[in-house]
C-alpha cells in the first residue's frame, strides 16, 4: 500500500478522535453513538448534545478483530487496517462491527488511490437495508467526492443530492459538497453550499474558511481587485472568531500575497507555521512567496520546500513547486525527475493531467535542445 501523506493522515485522524459532529456515526449495540468517520481533515468541535464517545473508544468493543484495526487506527498503523477490516467482514456469522469494517476499509481504498475497491465497499453498504443514517450519509460523501475526483461530476452531485435528502440538517454534506464545488470551479455554488453549512453549524471554522477561500477564488477568477479586497476582509473576519485557525492564517496570506503585501503575508504564514508546525503545505505556500517577494533568491524557497519534505514526504505539492523550480533554472532532468514523485503521489484524475503536462512540457524543451544542440537557459526566472 503507498504510504499516507499529511491530509490523509489528517482523515484518518478524525475517524479516531471526532466526537459527534460528523456524519457517520458509529452505533454500539446499546444504541449510543461510538464516533464518526469525516473527510475533512480538520479539527472541528463538538457542537452536537448527542450521546457519543470518541471512536477511539471502540478499542473496548466485542469484536477483537475490528478492535485491532481501530488500535491501528490510533497508532497511526495504517498498513494493517484494510487486512484487519478484511477479517472482520468475513467473520461468519455476521457480526454487528462488519458494515463499520466495511466504512474503514472503503476510506482506506479511497486515500491510497484503489477507486475500484473503495466503490465496492461503499455500494455493499448502501446496499445494506435500514443503514444507519449516519453511516449512508457518511458513504454518500465519500463516494460523490470519489466519482468526482474521477471526473464523474453528475454521479458524484447525485450522491451529495441524495446525502440532502437522507439527512437535510446535516452540515457537512454542504461543507464536502462546497469543498467539491471549488475543485471545479462552481464558484457560486460552493459559496452558497458554506453558508448553508455555516447556517446549520455556526461554531464549525472550516466552513467559514473555505467561504472565504471560495470568494478568494472568485475574485482572482475575476480578476476583480475589488472582489479580492472583500474577501481579504472576509478572511479577517473569520480570524477575529476563530484566531487559531492554522488554514485560515495560510490563506489569507495567500490573499495578501495576491495584492502584494508581502510583509503582511510572510507574517500570516508564520502565525499559520507556529499554529499548525506539521503542515507542510504551508512550508511550501511561504517558499512561493519568497519566490515571489524576493524575485532572484531561490536558496531559501527551495530550502524551506526540502524542509516540508522533511516533514510530509508525500506532500505531492512540495515535489511539483522543486520541479517547477528547476525548469526555470533549465535543469530539465532533475524538474523531470520531481514530477515524477509527484505523478506517484497525486490521487486525482485532474492532478495527473496537470502533472503530466508539467513533465511531458520538460521533457520536450530538453529533447529540442538536444536536436538543435543549444544549451537550456541557466539563469532562474521567477514564476
Amino acid at each position: 500500500m503507498r504510504g499516507l501523506g499529511r491530509q490523509a493522515r489528517l482523515f484518518l485522524e478524525k475517524t479516531r478522535d471526532d466526537s459527534g459532529q460528523q456524519t457517520g456515526s458509529i452505533p454500539e449495540e446499546n444504541g449510543h453513538v461510538s464516533g464518526e468517520v469525516s473527510e475533512t481533515g480538520d479539527n472541528q468541535p463538538n457542537n452536537h448534545d448527542d450521546q457519543s464517545t470518541p471512536v477511539a473508544n471502540l478499542v473496548t468493543c466485542k469484536s477483537s478483530v475490528f478492535r485491532k484495526a481501530v488500535q491501528c487506527l490510533k497508532e497511526g498503523d495504517y498498513e494493517h487496517i484494510i487486512p484487519l477490516c478484511t477479517d472482520e467482514i468475513c467473520i461468519t456469522p455476521p457480526t454487528h462491527f462488519q458494515q463499520l469494517a466495511l466504512l474503514l476499509r472503503g476510506t482506506m481504498f479511497q486515500l491510497t488511490a484503489q477507486p475500484t475497491a473503495a466503490f465496492a465497499d461503499f455500494e455493499q453498504l448502501l446496499a445494506v437495508e435500514n443503514l444507519d443514517k449516519k453511516i449512508k450519509v457518511n458513504v454518500l460523501i465519500k463516494r460523490g467526492s470519489l466519482y468526482i475526483s474521477l471526473d464523474q461530476r453528475v454521479e458524484g452531485m447525485n450522491d451529495f443530492a441524495h446525502a440532502t435528502r437522507v439527512d437535510p440538517s446535516n452540515s457537512d454534506v454542504y461543507h464536502h459538497r462546497g469543498h467539491q464545488n471549488i475543485q471545479i470551479d462552481r464558484l457560486e455554488d460552493a459559496i452558497k453550499d458554506f453558508d448553508h453549512s455555516i447556517s446549520k453549524n455556526p461554531d464549525f471554522p472550516n466552513a467559514y474558511v473555505q467561504k472565504s477561500y471560495a470568494e478568494h477564488r472568485r475574485a482572482a477568477a475575476e480578476q476583480s481587485t475589488t472582489k479580492l479586497e472583500q474577501a481579504i476582509k472576509s478572511y479577517e473576519k473569520l480570524l477575529k472568531k476563530f484566531p487559531n485557525n492554522a488554514d485560515g492564517h495560510a490563506l489569507y496570506a495567500q490573499a495578501l500575497c495576491d495584492l502584494g503585501r508581502f510583509e503582511e503575508a510572510h507574517s500570516e504564514f508564520e502565525t499559520a507555521i507556529r499554529l499548525d508546525p506539521d503542515n507542510a503545505n504551508s512550508l511550501v505556500q511561504k517558499a512561493l512567496l519568497t519566490l515571489q517577494w524576493k524575485q532572484t533568491d531561490i536558496k531559501e524557497p527551495v530550502s524551506l520546500i526540502k524542509e516540508a519534505i522533511k516533514l510530509d514526504s508525500k506532500c505531492e505539492y512540495a515535489y511539483e513547486i522543486l520541479g517547477t523550480i528547476e525548469v526555470q533554472k533549465g535543469d530539465m532532468v532533475g524538474a523531470m525527475r520531481h514530477f515524477e514523485v509527484a505523478i506517484e503521489l497525486c490521487r486525482t484524475e485532474a492532478e495527473l493531467s496537470h502533472l503530466f503536462s508539467l513533465l511531458h512540457a520538460a521533457k520536450a524543451q530538453l529533447k529540442a535542445a538536444e536536436m538543435l544542440g543549444i544549451p537550456l537557459p541557466k539563469d532562474f526566472s521567477p514564476m
